[in-house]
């Protein structure tokens, strides 16, 4: 294994001193060879999407693109959660969080074309997904096209620290574009001919 490979998880960009404790307590990913190695359980196909109307508590997750309409803090302290309403053009869905409220209210925008993803549920009368997946429809177009998104295990001791399975996969991005020639070949060069 190379030195590169070796390299403590901590000097990977994105990662540093307390993400990096995260990963080695909760994870076991101690070195960029670990990250390597820690392989998604399952993949989601996100190339296909779910109108508001089509969705109800019995569906499996979900992806909706569509618009936040508006965002409200319910509650204080312990009890405090935020709803957005959100909605395409055959309805509207509620989106809750009940941790990172005031990181999300600061972050998300009226207004603006999200893509979520999640899995919807209801509460009392109303349609909603609780801790979707959120991606601006920018940011959206730039990283998926039509492909198989990884979906990687997570704690929620690491998820509160956006190391849930999005994170996972963006610091395994940042690692494979550094890996360059570090990462030993196993296929037979025979093989990689024909593959060409």
């Amino acid at each position: 294994m190379s030195n590169f490979l070796r390299t403590p998880i901590e000097f990977l960009k994105g990662v540093g001193p307390n993400r990096a404790d995260l990963l080695k307590m909760e994870l076991g990913i101690f070195t960029f060879n670990d990250l390597l190695s820690y392989y998604p359980f399952r993949y989601i196909d996100k190339s296909n999407f779910t109108s508001v109307r089509e969705t109800g508590p019995d569906s499996p997750a979900v992806q909706i693109k569509g618009k936040i309409q508006s965002i409200r803090a319910i509650g204080q302290k312990r009890g405090a959660r935020l709803v957005a309403k959100f909605s395409d053009n055959t309805g509207v869905i509620d989106l809750v969080w009940f941790k990172g409220v005031k990181w999300m209210k600061s972050n998300l925008k009226s207004g603006e074309e999200y893509v979520v993803y999640g899995k919807p549920s209801m509460y009392g009368s109303v349609l909603n997904i609780v801790h979707p997946e959120m991606e601006t429809l920018e940011e959206f177009s730039k990283s998926v096209s039509g492909e198989l998104q990884p979906v990687y295990h997570s704690t929620e001791k690491a998820s509160n620290s956006w190391l849930n399975s999005k994170g996972i996969e963006k610091l395994m991005k940042i690692l494979v574009d550094k890996l360059g020639n570090a990462y030993p070949e196993t296929l037979s060069s025979e093989l990689i001919h024909n593959l060409d």
